[in-house]
């Protein structure tokens, strides 16, 4: 059974992915990882990249974020509004 609440999500992905890496040769996969902005840390991108698995992870939301997207956040608020 896989665990779900790792205490390390870092190294069960990569024991994950290293003890199944003959599946994602044979059936030559292309792994993505999801996740929310809890698992946003250095070590989980490094490891990603350096094994070649691509990574969409959440950013939690703060006041220079906010700034920073303000244009962006209005516009896409408007076209959504307009639908």
């Amino acid at each position: 059974m896989y665990n779900f609440f790792p205490e390390s999500p870092c190294e069960t992905c990569s024991n994950w992915l290293t003890n199944d890496s003959s599946i994602r040769l044979e059936f030559l996969l292309k792994v993505t990882i999801r996740a929310d902005s809890g698992f946003c840390r250095e070590p989980i991108m490094a490891w990603c990249e350096r094994n070649g698995v691509d990574y969409i992870l959440g950013l939690a939301q703060n006041p220079r974020l906010r700034e920073a997207i303000a244009q962006q956040s209005d516009q896409a608020r408007q076209q959504f509004e307009a639908t």
